[in-house]
C-alpha cells in the first residue's frame, strides 16, 4: 500500500459479516450480563468492612473496602456504609455502561465495516471488565460459575486493545510485518491472563514471571505507540490523520488523568481509613478514562471531523496555566 493512498475497502459481506456479527453479539451480551449480575456482589464487596491488617486491606482483593476507622469517618460525614457502597456501585456501573453504549452505537451504525466492528468489540469487552476487575472478581467470588464468561470477555478485551492500536484507523497492518507482532502480543496476553486468573500462586512462587510480564507489557505499549506514529506519517490520509489525533488526544488525557487519581491508591497514601477520598479518586479515575471511548466514538462515527488542532492548542494552554496555578498555590501553602 503506497503512502497516503486510499486503503482497500474493509467492508464485510455475506457469511463473514454474519459470523462477525454473531460473535460480537455473544461478547456484548456476556459483557452486559456481567455488568448487571455483578451489582449485588459489588455492593456486598464495598459494604464489607475490612478488619484485617493494613497490608491486606490495601490489596487488590480488598480495594475500596472501608476499615473500622473508615466506618467512623463515614459516620462523621453523615454517611452509612451502605450509602458508601451504593455510591461506589453507581460510579462503577455508569463507567461500564458508557463503554457498552458507545460500543453498541458504533456496532449499530457501522457493523458492516470490519474496523468499526473491531472497535466496538474492543469497547464492549475492555471497558466493562478489563479496566477495573473489582466487580468481575467480586462476581466470581460470590458465584464461581461466572469464572469462564468473565475470563472470556477479559481475554477478548486484552487482545482487541492490541489489535485496535495496531490497526486503527485504516484497518490494515502498517508495515505488514506488524501482523506477526500482533500474533506474538496477543498470544502473550491470552497466556498471561489465563495464568493470572487460573494459577495466581505462580506469581508469588516465581517473581521473575511477574517481571517478565511487566517488561513485555512495556514492549507492547512502546510498539503500539510506534505503530501509530509510523502509520500516521507514512500511510494515513488527511481524514485518518484527524481520526488518529482524536484517539491519541483522548487516550493521552485519559492516561494522564487516571495516573493522577490512581497513584495515591497504588502508593497506599489513601486506603480504607479514608473511604471518602477513595470514592473521590475512583470517581476521578472513571471520569478521566471515559475520554477513551468518547474520543474513539468521535473518530469513528463522524465523517467530517471538526478541527482538533484548536482543541489541542487550547488544552495545552489552559492545562499549562492550570498546572502553574496549582503549583503556585501548593508552593504558597508549603512556604506558609
Amino acid at each position: 500500500m503506497s503512502p497516503r493512498a486510499s486503503p482497500p475497502a474493509t467492508t464485510l459481506r455475506g457469511r463473514w459479516l454474519l459470523l462477525a456479527r454473531m460473535a460480537w453479539v455473544a461478547a456484548g451480551i456476556t459483557a452486559l450480563a456481567i455488568v448487571v449480575f455483578s451489582v449485588p456482589s459489588s455492593f456486598e464487596h464495598y459494604s464489607s468492612v475490612c478488619t484485617a491488617a493494613s497490608e491486606v486491606c490495601s490489596s487488590d482483593q480488598r480495594v475500596g473496602q472501608p476499615t473500622p476507622e473508615g466506618v467512623r469517618a463515614l459516620q462523621d460525614a453523615g454517611l452509612s456504609v451502605r450509602t458508601y457502597a451504593l455510591l461506589n456501585v453507581v460510579v462503577d456501573k455508569v463507567f461500564q455502561l458508557v463503554w457498552l453504549v458507545v460500543g453498541v452505537l458504533i456496532f449499530w451504525r457501522r457493523s458492516d465495516d470490519r474496523m468499526a466492528l473491531l472497535v466496538s468489540a474492543f469497547l464492549v469487552s475492555f471497558g466493562p471488565v478489563s479496566v477495573d476487575t473489582t466487580d468481575a472478581e467480586a462476581l466470581i467470588s460470590s458465584q464461581p460459575a461466572w469464572l469462564w464468561p468473565v475470563l472470556g470477555v477479559n481475554i477478548v478485551g486484552t487482545v482487541f486493545v492490541v489489535l485496535f492500536f495496531l490497526l486503527f484507523p485504516s484497518g490494515w497492518f502498517a508495515p505488514r510485518w506488524t501482523r506477526w507482532l500482533a500474533v506474538a502480543f496477543c498470544a502473550f496476553q491470552v497466556t498471561d491472563t489465563l495464568i493470572e486468573n487460573l494459577f495466581p500462586e505462580l506469581y508469588s512462587r516465581l517473581p521473575a514471571l511477574e517481571m517478565i510480564s511487566w517488561l513485555v507489557f512495556i514492549a507492547i505499549v512502546v510498539s503500539l505507540v510506534w505503530s501509530q506514529i509510523y502509520s500516521y506519517r507514512k500511510f494515513s490520509s488527511p481524514v485518518q490523520r484527524r481520526q488518529t489525533k482524536w484517539v491519541v488526544f483522548g487516550t493521552t488525557l485519559a492516561v494522564a488523568g487516571t495516573f493522577i487519581f490512581q497513584v495515591p491508591v497504588d502508593l497506599s497514601l489513601v486506603d480504607g481509613d479514608t473511604p471518602l477520598r477513595l470514592l473521590l479518586l475512583s470517581t476521578g479515575f472513571s471520569l478521566s478514562f471515559l475520554l477513551v471511548p468518547l474520543s474513539i466514538s468521535v473518530a469513528v462515527l463522524r465523517s467530517h471531523l471538526f478541527d482538533i488542532d484548536v482543541l489541542i492548542n487550547r488544552t495545552l494552554v489552559y492545562g499549562s496555566l492550570t498546572a502553574m496555578l496549582i503549583g503556585l498555590y501548593l508552593g504558597g501553602i508549603l512556604v506558609l
